[in-house]
């Protein structure tokens, strides 16, 4: 018992940090642009659909709620513990704390709750939840035509995103903008993200099919012949 105990309160603690950590990130940022959009004279609308327009945010409320079922053993929640859905979130939030360090982390200046907000959900839960998954989440049963769904799910993301610029004029990334940084600029740009995105899909697949998978055979005791 205590021996179980023990091997499972690393997964405990990762899981409840990573959910701690994204749920309260997005809860301050969203405190926050609520009360910037209200002061603006915003609709009352404006607040949850921009903030739901970011991938960011979408992607740690994903994390969150796959941390969650992990913490409660709930058959209603299996299919959040899918590994297709574990690696897409591996995938997607090495993603958003990738595009932030490269692209945005120099197009704003935070301070106060706003800012924390913005490191905890970009770097602090994406760091956590690659952890937790590294050690417990990835199973090794990926395989790789999953990422051709990982790659729809992002053009749906995609789409949305570029209907949300041509809809309400204002672009949910700087780097999307085409009147500031121009049409062959934001094109490169997309593209260098998709590369970065294939990249890591290969990457995450890779690590569960050979350095998870050689894991649970070194830990597995050959069968009595």
């Amino acid at each position: 018992m205590t021996r179980t105990m023990t091997s499972i309160m690393p997964r405990i603690a990762l899981a409840l940090a990573g959910v701690l950590v994204g749920a309260i990130g997005l809860a301050v940022e969203y405190v926050v642009l609520a009360g910037a959009a209200a002061e603006a004279g915003a609709p009352i609308w404006f607040a949850p659909v921009f903030f739901s327009s970011f991938f960011t945010n979408l992607v740690n409320a994903l994390v969150v709620l796959v941390l969650v079922a992990d913490l409660i053993p709930s058959e209603r929640l299996s299919r959040l513990r899918h590994p297709g859905l574990l690696g897409f979130c591996a995938v997607s939030i090495s993603l958003v704390g990738s595009v932030y360090f490269v692209w945005l982390s120099s197009s704003f200046v935070l301070e106060g709750a706003l800012l924390w907000a913005i490191l905890a959900i970009h770097y602090v839960t994406p760091v956590i939840y690659l952890v937790w998954w590294g050690l417990f989440g990835a199973t090794g049963q990926l395989r790789i035509t999953r990422i051709a769904r990982w790659v729809v799910l992002v053009l749906i993301y995609f789409g949305y995103a570029m209907a949300f610029n041509l809809l309400s004029g204002r672009p949910i990334y700087p780097f999307l903008d085409t009147t500031i940084n121009g049409p062959a600029n934001v094109v490169f740009t997309v593209l260098t993200i998709a590369a970065l995105f294939l990249g890591l899909c290969f990457a995450v697949w890779g690590f569960d099919r050979f350095v998870v998978r050689r894991r649970h055979t070194a830990i597995t005791p050959d069968k009595p012949q």
